[in-house]
């Protein structure tokens, strides 16, 4: 999902974040939001925005996909899941 932010200069930028690789408070009241986008050579470059480094942090937390481990847990499941199945239809091949 991507992220809604409006700049320091009241730009509206909408941010994947995916591309995020970090967030740093810059001074108060305002947040950097550094993120790569483009080719193998990924242009890098960052945002400013009024608001604080939590809020920034956990807009974009909440915006992120499925975690790793979420996604390595679900595709173990799916493999469990097909093994049973296979087993299932060798006994069942086997027993006829």
């Amino acid at each position: 999902m991507l992220v809604k932010v409006t700049d320091i200069k009241d730009n509206v930028i909408w941010i994947n974040p995916i591309y995020v690789k970090a967030i740093a408070q810059s001074k108060k009241g305002v947040t950097e939001i550094y993120i790569s986008y483009g080719s193998q050579w990924a242009q890098q470059t960052s945002v400013k925005v009024r608001a604080g480094v939590d809020e920034v942090a956990e807009a974009i937390s909440a915006a992120m996909p499925m975690s790793m481990l979420e996604s390595v847990a679900a595709a173990e499941q799916t493999e469990q899941e097909a093994e049973a199945t296979r087993r299932a239809a060798t006994v069942a091949a086997t027993s006829g």
